[in-house]
């Protein structure tokens, strides 16, 4: 659940620095289900 954290975080950081939507970066760019 930590790294489910630090990747939701990650995930916020690059959201805000990437200005376009993109469909695969607006959800997560992470596996979750693995």
């Amino acid at each position: 659940k930590m790294i489910w954290k630090i990747n939701r975080r990650q995930n916020i950081i690059s959201r805000e620095l990437q200005f376009e939507p993109n469909p695969m970066t607006n959800k997560y760019p992470y596996d979750l289900t693995s």
